[in-house]
């Protein structure tokens, strides 16, 4: 397991944590909020504000993981993240934090998620 935690450490050094990861950190320090939860609620609604620029990744996502039905990227897109809210469902994972989080804090929480999702955090 040290193992494992070394190299996963390694790899968000070097492959950067991303918005998901990075919003979720925040909502964890400032709210005690479970890491896995916040990123479960957070996927799906980041994906959306990504748009068309996730597509292509995307449509290979839904590729690897076996899907074979659709073949217009967007469509791939939009049938992963609704596939990500069912699964949310089926775990009774709530849609939004809003009931947790206070608005006066989301120009803070954004500011720590930009920081660590920054290219070059740690560094900075």
């Amino acid at each position: 397991m040290q193992l494992a935690s070394y190299q996963a450490g390694l790899a968000f050094t070097r492959a950067h944590v991303g918005n998901v990861h990075s919003l979720a950190h925040s909502l964890g320090g400032k709210y005690n909020t479970p890491h896995g939860l916040a990123n479960a609620i957070i996927l799906p609604y980041v994906l959306k504000v990504y748009g068309k620029s996730i597509h292509k990744k995307m449509s290979k996502i839904y590729e690897y993981v076996g899907f074979k039905d659709l073949k217009n990227k967007k469509d791939r897109t939009n049938f992963l993240i609704e596939y990500i809210e069912n699964l949310n469902k089926k775990m009774n994972i709530e849609n939004n934090l809003m009931d947790v989080i206070k608005i006066s804090d989301i120009p803070s929480l954004a500011k720590h998620a930009y920081k660590e999702s920054y290219h070059l955090y740690p560094c900075t």
